[in-house]
């Protein structure tokens, strides 16, 4: 087993201890106990949609009631919110959502476009 692969699975029963407290799998992004395991559901959620994660892998998160989409009912973080107002802000302007990856603008508003 390589390291990644070691570190895959260490966070993934951190995952099954999270889920076990919280009767979920939604890991808040900024999640306080552990800032890392908010950003690595984050990832996961992202590697699935790009379509760069394994089956072994997707079938052990759904095993565990793994949601691939953030439910609306955890969206009570004020950032994310903000992000989307921002969003509207750039679709007024540019007429669409697409969000270059260098907008030196508000570069934190490509990095929220690119994990929804």
């Amino acid at each position: 087993m390589t390291k990644r692969d070691q570190n895959w699975w260490a966070r993934f029963g951190e995952l099954e201890e999270y889920r076990k407290e919280h009767g979920d799998c939604n890991v808040p992004y900024k999640y306080k106990a552990n800032p890392q395991l908010g950003r690595w559901v984050s990832k996961q959620r992202q590697m699935y949609q790009q379509k760069k994660l394994s089956s072994e892998r997707i079938e052990a998160l759904e095993s565990m009631g793994f949601e691939w989409t953030r439910p609306l009912g955890k969206l009570d973080d004020k950032q994310w919110w903000k992000r989307l107002g921002e969003l509207k802000e750039y679709k007024q302007i540019h007429s669409d959502c697409n969000v270059p990856i260098s907008y030196e603008v508000n570069p934190q508003l490509s990095k929220w476009v690119m994990n929804q």
